[in-house]
């Protein structure tokens, strides 16, 4: 499996992870490693481009999931500890949705894989990088906010809908 990565800057650093082939027991840790590699140099938001997947094992739902715990803070379990890193996953789709995980475009296979072992309830599935770079934005507080005209706050949201985050070479 090839594993390309693209940092975007928008309002939060997000990490790209586009991956190719197929996503299974033969090529799992490396996507776990690659994903450690970048929560080292400080990556919290990271968004797996499955759209080129050829194949995802339960294997490779087991290496997603070890993201989600590690852009948690989480010590993920160790993945080759068979059943129990199975167990772990299965007791924490209950959870939620995860804020800084998103899968992208997955194939009607792999989707139909995440939607049987119940990954959809743990990690969003969407179709548009651009919008999924904007949803990793942080809400504003309105703590401390002056109050402004409904006239600013309109030309804000058009705005804020016309940028588009860059690609930024990778940190580390």
């Amino acid at each position: 499996m090839k594993i390309t990565v693209v940092q975007y800057q928008g309002r939060v650093q997000v990490a790209l992870l586009r991956l190719a082939g197929k996503l299974d027991g033969a090529s799992y840790l490396d996507l776990i490693a690659k994903a450690k590699q970048l929560y080292a140099c400080g990556t919290r938001h990271v968004i797996i481009d499955l759209a080129q997947i050829s194949h995802l094992s339960s294997a490779g739902m087991l290496a997603i999931h070890q993201i989600t715990l590690l852009l948690r803070g989480e010590t993920p379990p160790d993945p080759e500890m068979g059943w129990g890193a199975f167990r772990a996953m299965a007791d924490d789709l209950e959870s939620g949705i995860q804020p800084r995980i998103k899968l992208l475009a997955p194939p009607p296979q792999a989707r139909q894989v995440l939607e049987r072992a119940g990954l959809t309830a743990l990690i969003e599935i969407v179709a548009d990088l651009d919008a999924t770079i904007a949803a990793f934005a942080p809400a504003p507080t309105s703590a401390n906010r002056p109050a402004r005209p409904t006239r600013y706050l309109r030309a804000l949201n058009l705005a804020v809908r016309r940028v588009r985050a860059t690609p930024t070479p990778t940190p580390c």
